[in-house]
This record gives C-alpha cells, sequence and structure tokens, in this order.
C-alpha cells in the first residue's frame, strides 16, 4: 500500500508531498529534506500489520497544511521503510509505480519475496532481542559470572552448561546472534581459511609463538571482544533503519553505491549515521592489529612487521598508531584480501565529520539538489552496513585467537 501524506517546511514554507510505501516495518523515522531550503525534516510513520491502520506524526521541521487540494504541493518525495525508493522531487507519484512493484523486477524469483517478508518481520522481533544481550553484556564486562549463568538460564531454559563456562556460553549466543544480520560468512571464514592459515604460519615460523607469548594474551582479547561487542549492539539497536539496504541482498544482482545514491531515501538522521561510521571506523582501526600482527608472519619476520615505522609489539603494546597509517600501509601484508570491506574506510570522509576544512570539502555539503536529492546519508549509510560485516568478521576472528592460541 502507498499513502500520500503533505506537509509544509516550517523554515521555507514549501509544501512537499511525502509518498510513503506502507510495508512490514511497523515504526520509523524518515529524515526527509526540503528540495528549496535543505532543512532536514523528522516524520514518524507508525503501522499496524493486523488491521492496516496507520499513524503519521510530524516531528520536526514538518507542518500540517490541513485537507486542501491533495495534488496541491511543489515537489514529491518517495520513502520507504523497507526497500530502495527513487529520489526524482519532481516524479507524479500517480504515475510511478510503487517501491514494491519496482523491488518486484527485481527479485531473483517470487520465492526471494517470501523470504525477503519472512526476515523482515522476523527481524522486527529479533531487534528486541538486543536489549537481553545488552543486559548479559554488562554481566559479562563486569565479571559478574554467577549473574550471567544465572540470566543465560534464565533467557535460554533450553542451554546446558556449568557456571565456569557462562563467559564462553554468552560468547557462542552472541557469535550467533549477530550473525544472523550479515551477509558475510564470517564464523565460517573463520573458521575454515582462517583457521588453516593461522595454523600454517604457527608450524612455519617460530615468531607467531613469540607474539603469542609476549604480546597477545587472554585480556588483550577480551578488551577487543568487549570494544567490537560495544559498537555491534549499537548497529543492531538501528538495524531497522538499514532495511532498505539489507533486502537488496534478493534482487537479481547485488547493486553499488551509485544504486543507492539515486534510490534510497535514508531512515537514519544524518548525525546519528555520521557518529556511527566515526565509531565503526575506530572500532575497527583498534582492533586490527592483532590480524596485523598474526598475518604479518605469513611473510616476515617479526622485526619487519610495522606500520609507520613502529614495531608491531609495541603497537600491540599499547603505542599509538593513526588508523589512516595502518590503511596506507597493510597490503603489504595482504590484510586487505583477509578482512572484508577495508575499502568502505575513508579517512577523509572519517575526519570530515569532525573538522571544518577546506581539505575535507567532499563532506561539506550535505545535500544537493537539482531534480532529485543527493543526501550525503547514502553513501554513508551503505559504508556502515557493510563495514558492520567487518565488526562481525573481527569478533569471530578474536575468537578463534582466544580459542585456538590462548591459553589460560
Amino acid at each position: 500500500m502507498v499513502h500520500n501524506e503533505r506537509y509544509r517546511c516550517s523554515v521555507c514554507q514549501s509544501v512537499i508531498n511525502l509518498r510513503m510505501q506502507i510495508g512490514y516495518i511497523e515504526e520509523v523515522i524518515f529524515y526527509i529534506c526540503c528540495p528549496k531550503c535543505t532543512t532536514e525534516s523528522e516524520i514518524k510513520l507508525i503501522t499496524n500489520n493486523n488491521d492496516g491502520s496507520i499513524q503519521i506524526l510530524l516531528i520536526k521541521n514538518a507542518e500540517n497544511v490541513g485537507k486542501g487540494d491533495p495534488f496541491s504541493y511543489e515537489y514529491s518525495i518517495e520513502a520507504s521503510a523497507d526497500l530502495p525508493s527513487i529520489t526524482d522531487i519532481h516524479a507524479d507519484p500517480t504515475k510511478v509505480s510503487s517501491p514494491f512493484m519496482r523491488a518486484v523486477s527485481m527479485y531473483r524469483n517470487m520465492k526471494c519475496h517470501e523470504k525477503l517478508i519472512n526476515d523482515l518481520t522476523t527481524y522486527q522481533k529479533t531487534v528486541l532481542e538486543v536489549a537481553n544481550y545488552k543486559s548479559l553484556f554488562r554481566l559479562y564486562i563486569n565479571n559478574k559470572n554467577e549473574y550471567l549463568a544465572q540470566e543465560i538460564k534464565s533467557l535460554f531454559p533450553g542451554i546446558d552448561f556449568q557456571q565456569d563456562e557462562a563467559r564462553e556460553t554468552f560468547i557462542d549466543l552472541f557469535s550467533e546472534f549477530i550473525g544472523s544480520f550479515t551477509n558475510y560468512k564470517a564464523r565460517i571464514i573463520v573458521s575454515t581459511n582462517i583457521r588453516r592459515i593461522l595454523k600454517s604460519i604457527s608450524n612455519s615460523n617460530p615468531d607467531f609463538d613469540e607474539i603469542l607469548g609476549s604480546s597477545i594474551d587472554a585480556k588483550l582479547i577480551d578488551e577487543q571482544l568487549r570494544i567490537l561487542m560495544t559498537i555491534i549492539l549499537k548497529f543492531l539497536e538501528k538495524i531497522n533503519e538499514f532495511f532498505p539496504l539489507i533486502v537488496t541482498r534478493y534482487f537479481k544482482e547485488e547493486p553499488d553505491i551509485e544504486y543507492f545514491e539515486t534510490n534510497y531515501v535514508a531512515t537514519l538522521k544524518l548525525d546519528d549515521l555520521k557518529e556511527l561510521y566515526v565509531e565503526t571506523y575506530e572500532t575497527i582501526g583498534k582492533t586490527m592489529n592483532i590480524i596485523i600482527a598474526l598475518h604479518g608472519l605469513k611473510s616476515h619476520p617479526i622485526k619487519d612487521v610495522k606500520i609507520g615505522g613502529k614495531s608491531i609489539i609495541k603497537i600491540l603494546d599499547g603505542e599509538f598508531c593513526s588508523i589512516g597509517t595502518k590503511l596506507g600501509e597493510i597490503q603489504k601484508y595482504g590484510i586487505e584480501n583477509i578482512v572484508p570491506n577495508l575499502s568502505q574506510m575513508d579517512s577523509k570522509l572519517r575526519n570530515g565529520f569532525e573538522h571544518i576544512d577546506f581539505q575535507y570539502d567532499e563532506v561539506g555539503k550535505l545535500v544537493s539538489v537539482s531534480e532529485s536529492l543527493q543526501y550525503s546519508q547514502f553513501k554513508i549509510a551503505y559504508m556502515v552496513f557493510k563495514l558492520y560485516d567487518t565488526l562481525v568478521f573481527i569478533f569471530e576472528y578474536s575468537c578463534l585467537i582466544k580459542e585456538e592460541f590462548i591459553h589460560t
């Protein structure tokens, strides 16, 4: 079902028709920039899938224009909580096919549609479990193992484990939970290919044991897991807002970034999205050191594994090394072929969010308007979504190191 709702921009008074695809996501906020003055409006859509009713709330920078002529507006903008949308601000909503109809034409087959609906409804319910994992996570990081075991048994009564196995049990449950939200088969890749590579290095390079013995210990791995879980949980709290990206996994071809730059109205607030990108970027950069240290030994002796001229041992021991420097040098160790989606790590974009400087002019203008809206959200949302897979990969990698090579 498609619903048209007119509202007035609170700043320039332009009247805008918002053409909303009513789908399976029950609650979402659209962040729509005015095509005339680029002011960001917040409009909340609440859908009751049981009786088909909808509720629309004009939250910020959007005023009610009353009944009047339903075709009296200056711009028409399309938005969908479930599917990619067109951004032609002059498209006639009476003549343009709905996001749903366009999506159907892109499905690999109609069974994909059934899977998509099932996943969307399942994800909405599963997102509620994030609160449970946040509660368990607090017990985990505070070493409240007795209460952690108690809560796990309460939430997952079918799982059998001893109290001293509570921490490992939580990690296993968390790993399975976050894996259901990723396209990248992190657990499979890490448990097979990466395990095999590390076994090979450990058998052939004596420096492998030196790094494990001197710098990588259970405490370091636990700290890395804590950092990763913090940002992963923050991402999953917003997973509903990434659904227009997620559903494209069922399309005939995997759309690239250009597809979203012309077919995606963001459902994430720009400031929140920028913050999430920066935190994801920082987390990945901080947690790559162990991967660099171990995979660097595949082709180099330990004394030659350096980033920015600094010994990897010193970096593991806490010496600072900028993430930009890491990204500029990891290719010599082949890390970009191991860790997925590192190409989405853009230091200029990340720095541009925090610095007003001519050197970062590529993020200076957040919205450009001609015949269509071009939000920076397009690019950022896509990059954060891809980097979530990177976070899951590093999480699984850390679990492997702790399980296979760290003996406590």
